[in-house]
């Protein structure tokens, strides 16, 4: 998946990939803005899943879905997520008030589960669900049961002044 993705570069740009794509992402002709936008986002859907769906490739493939999506994660990335490095885990007992459930897929290739045990550790009151065939997205069939699970018990909490 990932030499199809970053084809779309030549070798100069793939010295920095992100910078590359937010250049063509960002150019007002879509002969250009395009094919990154769509190379994104079938990249981000083909590595997200466990289960390779054609449906949800096309879903991402969509004019509509692709540009906006690559762009905002692109800036993002561009920006370093607009956080100093480690903000959550450093901050973590901000949150030491409010209910919390980390659902993380055990296959994961887009967020490392290294992740969900290290802010798992940082909230100790979190509940950690890992996801055993689970990846990346929430349309995985277990993956979207456990968000789902988890949206219904958050809606019988109070709220609570934090």
């Amino acid at each position: 998946y990932f030499l199809e993705y970053e084809s779309i570069l030549d070798s100069r740009e793939r010295k920095n990939r992100v910078k590359a794509f937010g250049k063509r992402l960002n150019n007002p002709d879509p002969i250009v803005h395009m094919p990154a936008a769509i190379a994104w986002c079938v990249y981000e859907a083909k590595c997200s899943s466990l289960y390779y769906e054609q449906k949800i490739v096309d879903y991402f493939k969509q004019e509509s879905v692709a540009l906006p999506m690559a762009r905002i994660e692109n800036h993002y990335f561009q920006n370093n997520i607009f956080l100093p490095q480690n903000a959550l885990l450093d901050r973590a007992s901000r949150l030491k008030n409010i209910p919390i459930s980390i659902v993380h897929g055990r296959y994961d290739l887009v967020c490392p589960l290294k992740s969900a045990f290290d802010l798992k550790e940082a909230i100790p009151h979190a509940n950690l669900i890992v996801i055993p065939d689970g990846a990346h997205s929430p349309f995985d069939p277990n993956m979207s049961k456990a968000l789902i699970e988890c949206t219904e018990k958050m809606k019988s909490i109070k709220k609570r002044r934090v």
